[in-house]
C-alpha cells in the first residue's frame, strides 16, 4: 500500500532530493570518519594535501564533483527506498516463505491470546489500552497477517477501510486525495516524507556495514543503528501515516462519492457494498445499468 501512495504523495522533487541528499552526506561523512580511524587519517590528509596543491579553480571542480556525486548516491537511494520499505513490511521473495510462516504463526499465538484476553476484559466491563492498541495494530483477518511489526500496522490501516466501507485504499487514493482539502494534503504528503526519510536512515545504517572487513566496529554499530531507528523512528512515522490515512478515507469518502456521482449511502450495510461497486467501477469501469449516478453539483 505505502509504495502506491509514494508514487501519488510525495513532496517536490527537488525537496526531496535534497533531503535525502542531507541525509546522503551525514552517512558518507560518518563512513569517512570510520575509515580514517582505521588508517590513521591518512585518507582526509592525502585529500587536504591534494586540495592545497591545487588552484581555486581546480578545488571549485573537485567540490562540484563531490556534490554531483553526493547528489547521485542520494537519488539512487531514493528509488530504492520503496522496495527497502517493502522488506521492512515483510514482502519478501518466495524462498523465506519458511520463515516468513513461522513469524506469523507467532504473531497469529499472540492474537489470539490477546483476543481472549480482551473478550474476559469486555465480560467484566472492564478495558486496557495497550491490549486495544495493540490489536489495532494486527489486521482483521489472520490470513491478512504479515511477518513484521511494520506490515501488519500498515496492512491493518488498509484493510480497516475495507471492512467499513468496502473501499480499499489502494484503488481508491489517487481519486481520494485529489478530493481533500490542501491543508490535509499536505498534512498527508508531510507524514509520507517523514517516513521516507525514516526508512532512507535505516538503508544508510545497513550500508555502512560494507565497511565491516576493515572497520569491525561499523557493522555492528550500523545494524544496531538500523534496528534501533526502524523500531522507533520508522514505527512512529509508519503509525502517523496510517493514522492519517484512514481518518482521509473516514473523513473524506463521501467527498469521492459526490465527484464521482456515486450514489451516497443510506446506512452502514448498504455502503460497504456501495463502496464495493465503486472500487470496481474505479479498477475495471462498468455497462451496468446501476448504481444510477446522481445530479452532478
Amino acid at each position: 500500500m505505502i509504495d502506491s501512495i509514494f508514487r501519488t504523495v510525495s513532496g517536490r522533487a527537488s525537496q526531496r532530493v535534497f533531503g535525502a541528499a542531507l541525509l546522503a552526506t551525514a552517512f558518507l561523512g560518518a563512513a569517512v570518519a570510520a575509515w580514517s580511524s582505521h588508517d590513521g587519517g591518512a585518507l582526509i590528509a592525502r585529500t587536504t594535501r591534494w586540495l592545497t596543491g591545487r588552484s581555486g579553480f581546480e578545488q571549485g571542480l573537485a567540490t562540484a564533483a563531490v556534490l554531483v556525486g553526493v547528489t547521485l548516491v542520494a537519488v539512487v537511494v531514493l528509488a530504492m527506498t520503496p522496495q527497502v520499505l517493502r522488506w521492512l513490511q515483510g514482502y519478501w521473495p518466495t524462498w523465506l516463505d519458511p520463515v516468513r510462516a513461522r513469524l506469523v504463526r507467532r504473531i497469529t499465538s499472540a492474537a489470539d491470546r490477546d483476543a481472549g484476553a480482551m473478550q474476559e476484559l469486555e465480560r467484566e466491563q472492564r478495558t486496557d489500552a495497550r491490549l486495544d492498541r495493540r490489536l489495532r495494530q494486527l489486521p482483521s483477518e489472520s490470513d491478512r497477517y504479515l511477518p513484521t511489526t511494520l506490515g501488519n500496522l500498515v496492512r491493518a490501516a488498509q484493510t480497516r477501510p475495507i471492512d467499513k466501507y468496502g473501499l480499499d485504499p489502494v484503488a481508491i487514493w489517487p481519486h481520494l486525495f485529489l478530493v481533500m482539502p490542501e491543508p490535509t494534503q499536505k498534512e498527508i504528503t508531510a507524514a509520507v516524507n517523514a517516513l521516507e526519510r525514516a526508512v532512507m536512515a535505516v538503508f544508510w545504517c545497513l550500508l555502512l556495514v560494507v565497511l565491516g572487513p576493515w572497520v569491525w566496529w561499523v557493522a555492528p554499530l550500523g545494524i544496531a543503528a538500523a534496528v534501533l531507528l526502524q523500531r522507533t523512528v520508522v514505527h512512529g512515522a509508519a503509525r502517523t501515516h496510517a493514522e492519517l490515512i484512514e481518518a482521509a478515507v473516514d473523513l473524506h469518502r463521501l467527498d469521492l462519492y459526490r465527484k464521482l456521482r456515486w450514489p451516497l449511502p443510506a446506512n452502514p450495510a448498504e455502503e460497504r457494498e456501495l463502496g464495493e461497486q465503486l472500487v470496481s467501477y474505479l479498477r475495471y469501469g462498468s455497462d451496468s445499468a446501476k448504481p444510477t449516478f446522481t445530479v452532478a453539483e
